[in-house]
């Protein structure tokens, strides 16, 4: 919250400004916040730095050489990858097996199953 309208809401004494003793989250950008352009560069969340770009993009290599060490690793040991069960090639058993329209977990194909039964009663 900027200055004036901290001072309209009468908080102005806790923020509003870069003061000693405020509350205050702050976010760098290399230019315009509003522009699509923008990146953040820092974030800063009650005086404790959240976010650096500078550090993540380290951080960034410092993890690829990681997994591609990891990678190679698992490609010494020779053992063959195990094969991807039924389960993980059908993307409809991804998703929680919960219609929130009949209020009770089910499978696709047993819903057609109810509708198909449903005038034999």
């Amino acid at each position: 919250m900027t200055l004036n309208p901290a001072k309209q809401l009468r908080i102005d004494a806790h923020v509003g400004s870069l003061e000693a003793g405020k509350q205050a989250d702050l976010v760098i950008w290399n230019g315009p916040p509003l522009s699509t352009l923008s990146v953040c560069m820092q974030t800063w969340i009650d005086g404790r730095k959240y976010f650096d770009r500078e550090a993540d993009i380290v951080r960034r290599g410092v993890d690829a050489k990681l997994q591609r060490q990891l990678i190679q690793t698992i490609l010494m040991t020779g053992e063959k990858t195990t094969k991807k069960s039924q389960a993980e090639k059908d993307p409809s058993t991804w998703w929680a097996r919960y219609d929130e329209f009949c209020n009770h977990g089910h499978h696709h194909d047993e819903h057609a199953h109810h509708e198909e039964h449903a005038g034999e009663e």
